[in-house]
Protein backbone atom coordinates (compact mmCIF):
# COMPACT_ATOMS: atom_id res chain seq x y z
CA UNK A 1 0.00 0.00 0.00
CA UNK A 2 1.34 3.45 -0.92
CA UNK A 3 0.86 5.90 1.90
CA UNK A 4 0.31 9.60 1.56
CA UNK A 5 3.85 10.30 2.81
CA UNK A 6 5.32 7.95 0.18
CA UNK A 7 3.46 9.81 -2.53
CA UNK A 8 4.80 13.14 -1.32
CA UNK A 9 8.48 12.14 -1.14
CA UNK A 10 9.20 12.28 -4.90
CA UNK A 11 7.58 15.67 -5.02
CA UNK A 12 9.94 16.92 -2.31
CA UNK A 13 12.96 15.56 -4.20
CA UNK A 14 11.80 17.12 -7.42
CA UNK A 15 11.26 20.42 -5.62
CA UNK A 16 14.84 20.29 -4.27
CA UNK A 17 16.21 19.61 -7.74
CA UNK A 18 14.18 22.43 -9.25
CA UNK A 19 15.52 24.88 -6.66
CA UNK A 20 19.14 24.02 -7.52
CA UNK A 21 20.71 26.56 -9.88
CA UNK A 22 23.01 24.40 -12.01
CA UNK A 23 24.10 26.96 -14.61
CA UNK A 24 27.35 28.51 -13.26
CA UNK A 25 26.54 31.97 -14.65
CA UNK A 26 22.99 32.02 -13.29
CA UNK A 27 24.41 31.16 -9.88
CA UNK A 28 26.16 34.55 -9.77
CA UNK A 29 22.74 36.19 -9.40
CA UNK A 30 21.27 33.38 -7.30
CA UNK A 31 24.03 33.81 -4.71
CA UNK A 32 22.35 37.14 -3.92
CA UNK A 33 18.69 36.33 -4.52
CA UNK A 34 18.55 32.66 -3.43
CA UNK A 35 21.87 31.49 -1.94
CA UNK A 36 20.50 28.09 -0.90
CA UNK A 37 19.49 27.26 -4.48
CA UNK A 38 22.82 28.56 -5.78
CA UNK A 39 24.74 26.37 -3.35
CA UNK A 40 22.63 23.30 -4.17
CA UNK A 41 23.85 23.83 -7.72
CA UNK A 42 27.44 24.04 -6.46
CA UNK A 43 26.91 20.71 -4.70
CA UNK A 44 26.06 19.19 -8.10
CA UNK A 45 28.74 20.94 -10.14
CA UNK A 46 31.32 23.43 -8.88
CA UNK A 47 32.70 25.50 -11.79
CA UNK A 48 34.63 27.76 -9.39
CA UNK A 49 36.45 29.55 -12.21
CA UNK A 50 33.30 31.56 -13.05
CA UNK A 51 33.20 33.49 -9.74
CA UNK A 52 37.00 33.75 -9.87
CA UNK A 53 36.69 35.68 -13.15
CA UNK A 54 34.04 37.91 -11.56
CA UNK A 55 36.35 38.58 -8.61
CA UNK A 56 39.25 39.51 -10.92
CA UNK A 57 36.99 41.91 -12.84
CA UNK A 58 35.86 43.45 -9.52
CA UNK A 59 39.49 43.98 -8.49
CA UNK A 60 40.12 45.74 -11.80
CA UNK A 61 37.06 47.97 -11.31
CA UNK A 62 38.19 48.78 -7.77
CA UNK A 63 41.63 49.72 -9.09
CA UNK A 64 40.08 52.08 -11.63
CA UNK A 65 37.77 53.70 -9.07
CA UNK A 66 40.02 53.96 -6.02
CA UNK A 67 43.48 53.31 -7.43
CA UNK A 68 44.70 56.87 -6.92
CA UNK A 69 43.63 56.92 -3.26
CA UNK A 70 45.25 53.57 -2.53
CA UNK A 71 48.43 54.45 -4.45
CA UNK A 72 48.79 57.76 -2.62
CA UNK A 73 48.31 56.03 0.73
CA UNK A 74 50.88 53.36 -0.15
CA UNK A 75 53.36 55.98 -1.36
CA UNK A 76 52.97 57.98 1.87
CA UNK A 77 53.59 54.83 3.93
CA UNK A 78 56.66 53.96 1.85
CA UNK A 79 57.99 57.52 2.03
CA UNK A 80 57.71 57.53 5.82
CA UNK A 81 59.54 54.23 6.05
CA UNK A 82 62.37 55.42 3.76
CA UNK A 83 62.67 58.70 5.70
CA UNK A 84 63.19 56.69 8.88
CA UNK A 85 65.84 54.57 7.15
CA UNK A 86 67.63 57.71 5.94
CA UNK A 87 67.60 59.16 9.45
CA UNK A 88 69.06 55.97 10.92
CA UNK A 89 71.72 55.78 8.20
CA UNK A 90 70.38 52.62 6.55
CA UNK A 91 69.88 54.48 3.26
CA UNK A 92 71.19 57.65 1.69
CA UNK A 93 68.70 60.26 0.52
CA UNK A 94 69.68 59.52 -3.07
CA UNK A 95 68.95 55.81 -2.64
CA UNK A 96 65.60 56.58 -1.02
CA UNK A 97 64.66 58.87 -3.92
CA UNK A 98 65.58 56.15 -6.43
CA UNK A 99 63.43 53.60 -4.61
CA UNK A 100 60.51 56.03 -4.53
CA UNK A 101 60.77 56.59 -8.28
CA UNK A 102 60.61 52.84 -8.90
CA UNK A 103 57.62 52.52 -6.57
CA UNK A 104 55.73 55.27 -8.39
CA UNK A 105 55.95 53.56 -11.78
CA UNK A 106 53.28 51.55 -13.59
CA UNK A 107 54.14 48.47 -11.54
CA UNK A 108 52.09 49.93 -8.68
CA UNK A 109 48.90 49.52 -10.72
CA UNK A 110 49.87 45.95 -11.62
CA UNK A 111 50.49 45.07 -7.98
CA UNK A 112 47.12 46.54 -7.02
CA UNK A 113 45.42 43.95 -9.22
CA UNK A 114 47.75 40.96 -8.84
CA UNK A 115 48.36 41.10 -5.08
CA UNK A 116 44.68 41.01 -3.97
CA UNK A 117 43.96 38.09 -6.30
CA UNK A 118 46.93 36.08 -5.00
CA UNK A 119 46.14 36.94 -1.37
CA UNK A 120 42.47 36.01 -1.80
CA UNK A 121 43.44 32.74 -3.49
CA UNK A 122 45.59 31.80 -0.49
CA UNK A 123 42.91 32.84 2.02
CA UNK A 124 40.35 30.73 0.14
CA UNK A 125 42.68 27.72 0.43
CA UNK A 126 42.80 28.26 4.19
CA UNK A 127 39.02 28.65 4.37
CA UNK A 128 38.49 25.50 2.30
CA UNK A 129 40.58 23.58 4.82
CA UNK A 130 38.56 25.05 7.70
CA UNK A 131 35.29 24.23 5.93
CA UNK A 132 36.50 20.68 5.31
CA UNK A 133 37.28 20.42 9.03
CA UNK A 134 33.93 21.85 10.07
CA UNK A 135 31.73 20.18 7.47
CA UNK A 136 33.25 16.72 7.43
CA UNK A 137 35.03 16.23 10.74
CA UNK A 138 32.98 18.27 13.21
CA UNK A 139 29.52 18.00 11.60
CA UNK A 140 29.95 14.57 10.01
CA UNK A 141 29.40 15.54 6.36
CA UNK A 142 31.07 13.89 3.37
CA UNK A 143 31.64 16.74 0.89
CA UNK A 144 34.81 16.96 -1.19
CA UNK A 145 37.46 19.67 -0.89
CA UNK A 146 36.57 20.90 -4.39
CA UNK A 147 32.96 21.48 -3.36
CA UNK A 148 33.98 23.66 -0.43
CA UNK A 149 36.43 25.44 -2.73
CA UNK A 150 33.64 26.25 -5.21
CA UNK A 151 31.29 27.32 -2.39
CA UNK A 152 33.85 29.85 -1.15
CA UNK A 153 34.42 31.34 -4.59
CA UNK A 154 30.71 31.76 -5.22
CA UNK A 155 30.36 33.39 -1.80
CA UNK A 156 33.16 35.77 -2.83
CA UNK A 157 30.72 37.37 -5.29
CA UNK A 158 29.34 39.16 -2.21
CA UNK A 159 32.83 40.33 -1.31
CA UNK A 160 33.36 41.52 -4.89
CA UNK A 161 30.27 43.72 -4.61
CA UNK A 162 31.54 45.06 -1.30
CA UNK A 163 34.91 45.82 -2.87
CA UNK A 164 33.32 47.95 -5.59
CA UNK A 165 31.08 49.75 -3.09
CA UNK A 166 34.13 50.38 -0.92
CA UNK A 167 36.05 51.73 -3.89
CA UNK A 168 33.26 54.18 -4.66
CA UNK A 169 33.29 55.41 -1.05
CA UNK A 170 37.08 55.77 -1.06
CA UNK A 171 36.95 57.75 -4.26
CA UNK A 172 34.17 59.98 -2.92
CA UNK A 173 35.93 60.71 0.39
CA UNK A 174 39.50 60.63 -0.89
CA UNK A 175 40.30 58.61 2.24
CA UNK A 176 41.81 55.13 2.42
CA UNK A 177 39.69 54.53 5.52
CA UNK A 178 36.58 56.12 4.03
CA UNK A 179 34.93 52.81 3.12
CA UNK A 180 33.47 51.93 6.51
CA UNK A 181 30.47 49.68 5.90
CA UNK A 182 29.97 48.49 9.45
CA UNK A 183 30.94 49.16 13.05
CA UNK A 184 34.29 50.60 11.94
CA UNK A 185 32.53 53.90 11.27
CA UNK A 186 32.43 54.44 15.05
CA UNK A 187 36.24 54.61 15.28
CA UNK A 188 36.95 55.96 11.79
CA UNK A 189 38.86 58.92 13.25
CA UNK A 190 41.48 56.61 14.78
CA UNK A 191 42.12 53.89 12.17
CA UNK A 192 45.25 52.54 13.87
CA UNK A 193 43.58 51.92 17.23
CA UNK A 194 42.87 48.40 18.47
CA UNK A 195 39.18 49.27 18.77
CA UNK A 196 39.01 50.20 15.08
CA UNK A 197 40.88 47.05 14.04
CA UNK A 198 38.27 44.98 15.88
CA UNK A 199 35.14 46.92 14.91
CA UNK A 200 36.06 47.25 11.23
CA UNK A 201 35.86 43.47 10.85
CA UNK A 202 32.13 43.59 11.55
CA UNK A 203 30.97 45.06 8.26
CA UNK A 204 27.92 44.27 6.17
CA UNK A 205 29.66 42.46 3.34
CA UNK A 206 32.00 40.29 5.46
CA UNK A 207 29.06 39.07 7.55
CA UNK A 208 26.91 38.58 4.44
CA UNK A 209 29.64 36.60 2.69
CA UNK A 210 30.21 34.48 5.80
CA UNK A 211 26.50 33.66 5.96
CA UNK A 212 26.33 32.73 2.26
CA UNK A 213 29.45 30.59 2.58
CA UNK A 214 27.90 28.90 5.62
CA UNK A 215 24.75 28.14 3.65
CA UNK A 216 27.00 26.60 1.00
CA UNK A 217 28.70 24.44 3.61
CA UNK A 218 25.28 23.24 4.77
CA UNK A 219 24.21 22.37 1.22
CA UNK A 220 27.31 20.42 0.18
CA UNK A 221 27.91 18.71 3.55
CA UNK A 222 24.17 18.03 4.03
CA UNK A 223 24.01 19.51 7.52
CA UNK A 224 21.59 22.06 8.99
CA UNK A 225 21.83 25.65 7.77
CA UNK A 226 22.20 26.80 11.37
CA UNK A 227 25.40 24.79 11.80
CA UNK A 228 26.72 25.86 8.41
CA UNK A 229 26.08 29.57 8.97
CA UNK A 230 27.54 29.41 12.50
CA UNK A 231 30.75 27.80 11.21
CA UNK A 232 30.94 30.23 8.28
CA UNK A 233 30.73 33.25 10.60
CA UNK A 234 33.24 31.75 13.03
CA UNK A 235 35.74 31.27 10.18
CA UNK A 236 35.19 34.62 8.46
CA UNK A 237 34.99 36.82 11.55
CA UNK A 238 37.65 34.82 13.41
CA UNK A 239 40.22 35.11 10.63
CA UNK A 240 39.18 38.72 10.05
CA UNK A 241 39.85 39.61 13.69
CA UNK A 242 43.16 37.74 13.75
CA UNK A 243 44.54 39.33 10.58
CA UNK A 244 43.21 42.79 11.46
CA UNK A 245 44.90 42.76 14.85
CA UNK A 246 48.17 41.39 13.46
CA UNK A 247 48.46 43.38 10.21
CA UNK A 248 46.05 46.28 10.66
CA UNK A 249 43.78 45.07 7.87
CA UNK A 250 41.28 42.19 7.76
CA UNK A 251 41.98 39.67 4.99
CA UNK A 252 38.31 38.80 4.49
Amino acid sequence: MVTENDQQMPTTEESSEESAVVNPWSRLVAVITDPAAAMRGVAQKGSWWVPLLVFIVAVGIFSLIAGDVVSEFAMDQTRERFDEMVQTGQLTQEQADQFMQRQSGGMMQVFMIVNPVIATFLVKLLFAGLFLLGGNVIFGGNAKFGQYWAVLWYASVIGAIGMIVGGILMNATGDMYGAQLGLGIITKGDPTSTAHKILSVFNVFSIWEGIVAGIGLAMVAKVSQGKGIAWGLVCYLGLGLLTSLLTGQAWV
